[in-house]
């Protein structure tokens, strides 16, 4: 099963944190036997910058749209 690891990024306040709890999680799904999607990977407010708010948008409803769960 393929899960959506949801969560805000932009408006955090320690970006970091907010990195490190959405991999504690990922860890989490990938130890149940589950493949964990994380958007940061690709999206990251910090790391790909150059991305317009519509192609992290686009990006991240189609990876929703190809997992079977989302983790919120």
């Amino acid at each position: 099963m393929r899960v959506y690891i949801s969560g805000a990024l932009k408006g955090s306040r320690d970006l970091s944190a907010a990195r490190d709890l959405y991999e504690r999680a990922a860890l989490a799904v990938s130890q149940a036997g589950h493949e964990p999607y994380v958007p940061h990977s690709s999206t990251d407010p910090e790391r790909a910058a150059a991305l317009s708010p519509e192609a992290v948008y686009d990006s991240d409803m189609k990876a929703i749209h190809r997992s079977d769960a989302v983790l919120a």
